[in-house]
């Protein structure tokens, strides 16, 4: 229909939107994520939320489905982050951040489902992609080695700091999960485009080096 959706995050708790959204009010810290629905000349908002806990959140990524539910991930430092009844992970791990992943009904006034992603080390989730069967595919960082980020798939780096995930569309159960990477202490990739084919090729990109 042309009509335009964002994702974001906002320090301001006086962010312009309707009242109609899952979330109306800032929740709390220092940041936020926001999500807002627009007509095709931004002349009116259909609805907007909040998203977000008592701590800093922000939204990096955001895909849509073909009824307009929108999907969005990134990064939290909540502890009280919103999360559905059968999360595949129902609390935060305890680190600095851990990702989290969120559908939000086309109307904007329900979480559909919501999970946290992480280990207890740093984790962020910065791209979403969909597949045909609206199949959750996330790519992010993390600082967590070992078998945390890999289940049910045969390429893998042990001790790789970038993670691709695959999730049920009610995000209860992990479907499988890789690491990639040099295996140092750190991630050493940026993600930087991530896109999931009708045939259910997974295309992922990054940068990195010495300079960064």
């Amino acid at each position: 229909n042309n009509n335009i959706i964002i994702a974001c995050s906002t320090t301001s708790t006086d962010f312009p939107v309707p009242g109609n959204g899952y979330q109306p009010q800032f929740g709390g810290g220092t940041q936020d994520g926001m999500i807002v629905k627009f007509n095709e000349n931004l002349s009116s908002v259909f609805w907007g939320t909040y998203l977000g806990g008592s701590a800093p959140d922000g939204i990096f990524t955001l895909a849509i489905d073909r009824i307009g539910n929108v999907y969005v991930a990134g990064g939290t430092t909540s502890t009280d982050f919103p999360v559905s009844t059968n999360a595949y992970q129902g609390t935060n791990a305890g680190a600095q951040s851990d990702g989290f992943i969120a559908v939000i009904r086309s109307n904007g006034q329900e979480l559909l489902s919501s999970t946290y992603y992480g280990s207890d080390l740093y984790d962020q989730i910065y791209l979403l992609s969909l597949d045909r069967q609206n199949r959750i595919y996330v790519y992010g960082q993390t600082e967590k080695g070992g078998t945390f980020y890999q289940d049910n798939f045969t390429f893998r780096e042990t001790n790789g700091k970038q993670f691709i995930s695959m999730f049920t569309n009610n995000l209860e159960d992990r479907t499988w999960s890789t690491s990639f990477g040099r295996g140092a202490a750190k991630p050493d990739i940026t993600p930087t485009a991530f896109t999931v084919d009708i045939c259910g090729q997974i295309f992922v990109a990054g940068w990195g080096g010495s300079s960064n």
